[in-house]
C-alpha cells in the first residue's frame, strides 16, 4: 500500500512562517525607501505582494521538490463550502476596511 506524502507538515509549517519573517525583515528597507517616493498604501502593497510572492514562491518551490507536484487540488464543488468562504471573505473585508 503506497503512503501519501504530505507537504508541509508541522515543522514545515512553522519553517514557511520563519521564511515569511525573514523576507519581511529583508525588505523592509524597501519599505522604508518607498515610503519617502511614493505614498504609503502603495508602498505597503508593493512590500506586502514582494513578502508574500517570495514566501510562496520558496514553498512551492519546496513542495514540487518534495512530493513530485506542481499544482493544487482545490475543490469548490460543495456549495456549503463555497457560502462559508463567501461569508468569511465578506467578514474579513468589513472588520478591515471598516474601522
Amino acid at each position: 500500500m503506497q503512503q501519501n506524502k504530505t507537504y508541509p507538515n508541522i515543522a514545515q509549517s512553522w519553517g514557511i512562517m520563519g521564511v515569511a519573517i525573514i523576507c519581511m525583515l529583508f525588505l523592509s528597507p524597501l519599505q522604508m525607501t518607498l515610503n519617502k517616493v511614493i505614498g504609503k498604501e502603495i508602498t505597503f502593497f508593493i512590500y506586502y505582494l514582494s513578502t508574500m510572492g517570495a514566501t510562496f514562491s520558496f514553498a512551492h518551490f519546496i513542495r514540487k521538490k518534495t512530493i513530485s507536484q506542481s499544482n493544487y487540488n482545490i475543490n469548490l464543488s460543495n456549495p456549503t463550502s463555497i457560502i462559508l468562504v463567501s461569508i468569511a471573505t465578506l467578514c474579513l473585508q468589513l472588520g478591515i476596511l471598516s474601522p
